[in-house]
C-alpha cells in the first residue's frame, strides 16, 4: 500500500506538462472520485476512492491513459434493521482521451475507455466482493 500512495504522489507532483500536449507528452494526476453503487431495493452508497493516472499523448489531441485507485471511505446502507458497510477495494481502468485543443493551458476533452472496479460490502464480521466492469 506505502509503495502505491508513493508513486500516487510522484505521479501528481510531476508537474503538469499536459497542459501543452503533444505527441510524446506525459501527464498524471490524482482525484478525490466519489463511487456511486446502487442495487435495487436498497439505498444508495457512495463510497469515496483516491484515483491516480497516468496518460501519454499519441498524437496531438489523443492520449491514452491509465488510472488506478484505491478506497479512502466507505459509506453505509440501511438495510432493515441493520446496516451494511461498502467500500471501494480497487478500480483500474485505459481509456482514451480526446483534447481539443493543445496548445493553450487548457483544454475541454472528453474520455471512453474500461474501468473494472471491486467493492466490498460488510455486515456482522461476514465480507462480500463484488467486482463490475464497463
Amino acid at each position: 500500500m506505502k509503495k502505491i500512495i508513493l508513486l500516487l504522489a510522484i505521479i501528481a507532483f510531476q508537474g503538469s506538462p499536459a497542459l501543452a500536449g503533444g505527441k510524446g507528452t506525459s501527464y498524471g494526476g490524482l482525484q478525490y472520485s466519489i463511487v456511486t453503487y446502487d442495487e435495487e431495493g436498497f439505498d444508495e452508497a457512495e463510497p469515496t476512492a483516491l484515483v491516480g493516472k497516468f496518460g501519454q499523448f499519441m498524437t496531438e489531441n489523443i492520449a491514452l491513459e491509465g488510472r488506478i485507485g484505491f478506497g479512502l471511505q466507505d459509506d453505509e446502507v440501511d438495510v432493515g434493521s441493520f446496516d451494511i458497510d461498502v467500500e471501494v477495494d480497487s478500480l483500474l481502468g485505459i481509456y482514451g482521451v480526446f483534447h481539443s485543443s493543445s496548445e493553450s493551458e487548457s483544454s475541454f476533452y472528453g474520455v471512453i475507455g474500461y474501468t473494472r472496479g471491486e467493492l466490498e460490502g460488510s455486515a456482522f464480521g461476514i465480507t462480500i466482493s463484488e467486482d463490475e466492469s464497463g
